[in-house]
């Protein structure tokens, strides 16, 4: 079905592959602290209600509140349209990326753990190389395909958000990986029958079911199907649309279905509509304007892929030269890897713009960035004078992102968030309510909590929501101004 690729080559990906998973094995299974980490901790706290409550007693859909009698209700998260009986729940992205690693925990009889999921994204970023090794193998010949997956296994953030955080839609990259493979098959086959159709809407279906950006792969995918119209005949044409309808229909039925389930219809749609407010470009950007958020992105592709965006940029005179001469033409392999991979993480930072402030959200442009960094080097290689550049060059950037990523990370260890969670666990009784004052509880320490707290400003609006709720008594934490400790009160409902 695909682009074969030799032994060898998959060998030396390989092996790159274990030099980037010794890199990072120092970080590995710390107490979650790191920028972005809370996003780990997020996905932890669901996975281990699954596990505690069983999937289908929330219908599948993620919640976030524990099921501690004194937690229900608990604002920690807020409340509103998504909190049904007590428990807040987390209705942002599809389900798909959440659920594997609950499969994946389940598979290995074992509780969810912050090492668990780091491991299980390792895997992933291995399978993102491959990937990407192949969708470049597709059309580029030579040295292109492996220097692609090897820049992909060591820029920083791949190593990072790939490794030592997990999310949803950071894993969403995956599976759009590899849909764009099958789908360069469908649409750059030069017959006259698209080839491959039932991979290419499966595979589309499970980016859909991972992430919003499926939809807007979808969106490319329609484009390209309508600009290849001529090329197939009717009963083709309408199978590629049947088959782009259902990869989206169906993944966002059994979304709406499993949601809508946990906190009613009506709950649902303000959730979702409260969200896209947020974080969409023309209704979210706030009073810092659209600017602001622009320059946050660009800033999270530089820490993200800085070596290779230096190739990049030291590789347009040449490019421009180029085109005024009229000498070089995009082969149509190139062109419909740009389309593939640049079209829907454009679409997505155009609608999106807030939500591009997170910095993972950068990761999305790994393929189109690594894929032409390494035609670059691989173009540069072909000439008499440089033979040995790209494997110097490849080495060299690899060392470059490598280093970065170790001055981005290296002082991330701070097990602060994790003291308090344990001071909270052992200080507290299963049935008392947890109180939390001072600054926002982080996921992560709500996490090594094992319970979800109520946010409050004093002893009377926690004395007030023990006798809201029928609770005897609970215990108010702040933070110790002085370090990792906590200072602690119990609050009786009745003074």
């Amino acid at each position: 079905m695909f682009v074969p690729v030799s032994r060898s080559t998959l060998f030396l990906l390989f092996l790159a592959f274990g030099v980037s998973v010794l890199l990072r094995a120092p970080m590995l299974n710390r107490p979650l602290s790191g920028h972005h980490e809370f996003c780990t901790a997020f996905s932890l706290i669901i996975l281990e209600n699954w596990q505690r409550d069983g999937l289908l007693t929330h219908s599948g859909a993620p919640p976030l509140t524990s099921n501690a009698p004194g937690d229900r209700g608990a604002t920690w998260m807020g409340a509103g349209s998504a909190l049904n009986n007590g428990r807040y729940y987390y209705l942002s992205h599809p389900p798909l990326g959440l659920y594997l690693p609950h499969l994946w925990f389940r598979i290995w009889n074992t509780s969810p753990s912050a090492w668990g999921l780091q491991v299980f994204g390792l895997l992933l970023h291995g399978l993102f190389a491959v990937g990407v090794m192949r969708m470049m193998a597709w059309f580029a010949k030579g040295d292109a395909p492996l220097i692609a997956g090897v820049l992909v296994l060591f820029m920083p953030a791949p190593l990072w958000f790939l490794g030592n955080v997990y999310m949803s839609d950071i894993m969403v990259v995956v599976p759009w990986v590899w849909h764009v493979v099958a789908a360069q098959r469908l649409f750059g086959d030069v017959g006259n029958r698209p080839r491959g159709m039932v991979a290419f809407a499966l595979g589309l279906g499970i980016v859909v079911y991972t992430g919003w950006l499926g939809i807007l792969a979808a969106v490319v995918d329609l484009g390209l199907t309508l600009y290849r119209w001529k090329r197939w005949s009717g009963r083709d044409r309408t199978r590629l649309v049947m088959g782009i309808a259902l990869a989206v229909f169906i993944p966002m039925v059994l979304t709406a279905w499993a949601y809508s389930d946990a906190v009613g219809q009506v709950g649902l749609v303000d959730y979702l509509q409260g969200r896209f407010r947020q974080r969409s470009t023309a209704l979210g950007v706030g009073e810092e304007g659209a600017l602001y958020h622009l320059g946050h992105l660009l800033m999270n592709y530089r820490t993200g892929f800085l070596p290779v965006l230096l190739v990049l940029i030291a590789a347009v005179p040449f490019a421009l030269r180029a085109l005024r001469s009229g000498t070089p033409r995009i082969p149509p392999g190139a062109m419909l890897f740009t389309v593939l991979t640049a079209g829907p993480v454009v679409l997505e930072h155009a609608l999106l713009l807030e939500y591009a402030d997170h910095d993972f959200v950068a990761l999305k442009g790994a393929p189109f960035l690594c894929g032409t960094a390494a035609l670059v080097l691989a173009a540069v290689g072909k000439q008499p004078w440089a033979r040995w550049f790209p494997v110097s060059g490849l080495l060299l950037i690899s060392a470059l992102g490598a280093g970065y990523f170790w001055h981005l990370n290296a002082d991330a260890g701070t097990s602060v968030h994790k003291d308090r969670g344990l001071i909270i666990t052992r200080q507290i009784l299963p049935e008392q309510v947890l109180f939390w004052t001072g600054p926002p509880a982080e996921p992560q320490m709500v996490w090594y909590a094992k319970r979800t707290p109520w946010s409050v400003s004093s002893v009377d609006e926690a004395r007030a929501i023990l006798v809201r709720t029928g609770q005897a008594q609970g215990v108010l934490f702040s933070p110790d101004p002085g370090g990792h400790g906590l200072q602690w009160t119990v609050v009786d409902a009745l003074p």
